[in-house]
């Protein structure tokens, strides 16, 4: 998965496992949900949805990933820092395994969290983005997937 820890990804066996893409799609709204409301904010948020992306170097009718970028913004610096904390310390109890915290490498040395959903097969980045305008921005970003037999993907890019 292009910039998420990883963790979420193949089973043990190393076998791709198999979702339909509404089902993950699906799953993809749920955890960005979920996430939202353990942030706490109120502020505007991003309406894009889920969306499906292409495994690299896999046949693109047959394997799939799911990655739903949305941000929060509006919302005063401090409680956006209060809410990445709270993050951090509520994720466990939801089925999150948390594999990053602190500073970025970046000049502007942005909070960021990484977390997997080992579960459903995602992993998530918040990033707090203090400049103006600022806000917090989520990537969550599926393992790759195989559809089921008989299901082409190619029409959902």
């Amino acid at each position: 998965m292009t910039g998420c820890s990883g963790a979420a990804g193949s089973s043990r066996t190393g076998e791709i496992p198999v979702r339909d893409v509404k089902a993950a799609r699906s799953d993809a709204r749920e955890l960005s949900s979920q996430l939202l409301d353990l942030l706490g904010l109120h502020g505007k948020v991003t309406e894009n949805g889920p969306g499906v992306g292409v495994c690299e170097g896999r046949d693109s009718s047959k394997y799939f990933t799911i990655h739903h970028p949305w941000s929060v913004y509006k919302v005063p610096v401090p409680e956006m820092k209060q809410a990445m904390k709270g993050l951090k310390e509520q994720l466990p109890e939801h089925g999150w395994k948390l594999v990053g915290y602190g500073p970025d490498k970046s000049r502007s040395k942005s909070l960021t969290l990484r977390a997997d959903s080992t579960a459903k097969q995602f992993s998530v980045t918040v990033k707090l983005w203090e400049e103006s305008p600022s806000m917090l921005h989520a990537t969550l970003g599926s393992t790759c997937f195989r559809a089921p037999e008989g299901q082409d993907v190619t029409g959902e890019y």
